[in-house]
């Protein structure tokens, strides 16, 4: 099965941060509702058939939700399968670190501090731990203007930051740690990746960068949070044993019972529980619709 939808759709699924997760009701789509789709707007690629329509809202809920739209990026449907033959050492190596890079503590350094974000969440302590903690790690290059920040992500695209959009995405964010570095970076991405939100248009944000912000907290696929961090060439699809064996990427499973589905980034076979080590990822499951759908792995190579 491909990448479950983190939207707040007909036909989506909501990831979630709360430890002690309430139960949410799984909403059915309307008769006859495309998978794939998201209201009048079409998902790029399709969902697997059958995929599982899951619904974890937020309690105030009022806002129509759309799926990210990345033009001809595929779903995760079609992303690569896992081919790590580039990669030496045996399975307990992580892949593809870089030596001599400090990575922090990616469960304590920093972690989720509300709901909604995880996907974004785990999508970045998945880079930290791949490429480090600084934001020069994470970005090909940032560079502090007059009134921001100019990063030049990995794939090559820009986006400029002012100090109060900054200032916006810290308080958004609201995440805590041990690490004021781990967090500070953590701000920067999660900042980005609501820029790129915005110049996209998602959930009618291109004018206004709180909206973009609000869209990050309101369920997320982790693909497209991946992608808008200028990871799009460096992930694939994956499998669970392939996390159990030391590879790096991130799970999407149900946590608390049906509807509860939550983004979890994995390193060294070891899930992240909201900071701390959680135990040996194990195999899920997500249910929507009254359909029971195994889990979503999503390899950072």
């Amino acid at each position: 099965m491909g990448n479950i939808s983190t939207e707040h759709r007909p036909g989506g699924a909501r990831f979630a941060f709360d430890p002690v997760i309430e139960s949410r009701r799984v909403q059915d789509p309307p008769a006859g509702a495309a998978r794939g789709w998201a209201g009048s707007s079409p998902m790029p690629g399709t969902q697997a058939s059958g995929a599982p329509s899951i619904s974890f809202s937020p309690v105030n809920s009022g806002v129509s939700r759309q799926a990210f739209s990345y033009d001809s990026f595929a779903s995760s449907d079609s992303l690569p399968t896992n081919d790590f033959s580039s990669f030496g050492g045996g399975d307990s190596v992580r892949a593809g670190l870089k030596a001599g890079k400090d990575t922090g503590d990616v469960f304590a350094g920093f972690f989720q501090g509300r709901n909604g974000n995880c996907a974004t969440v785990s999508a970045i302590k998945a880079m930290m731990e791949r490429y480090g903690k600084k934001e020069t790690d994470l970005f090909k290059d940032v560079k502090e203007t007059q009134n921001g920040y100019h990063i030049t992500l990995k794939d090559g695209s820009e986006v400029n930051l002012t100090r109060q959009e900054m200032e916006a995405a810290e308080r958004h964010a609201g995440f805590k740690g041990n690490d004021p570095v781990m967090k500070k970076t953590a701000v920067l991405a999660y900042a980005t990746s609501a820029k790129k939100a915005q110049e996209a248009n998602h959930e009618n944000s291109k004018y206004d960068f709180s909206k973009a912000l609000d869209s990050l907290g309101n369920g997320e696929h982790t693909k497209d949070a991946f992608i808008r961090l200028g990871m799009k060439d460096h992930i694939r699809q994956g499998t669970v044993s392939d996390l159990q064996n030391g590879r790096l990427g991130i799970i999407e499973k149900d946590v608390a019972g049906p509807g509860t589905a939550h983004s979890m980034v994995v390193v060294g076979g070891v899930e992240d529980h909201w900071g701390s080590k959680g135990g040996r990822v194990q195999r899920g499951t997500m249910t929507g619709n009254g359909v029971v759908f195994k889990e979503n792995v999503i390899l950072l190579t």
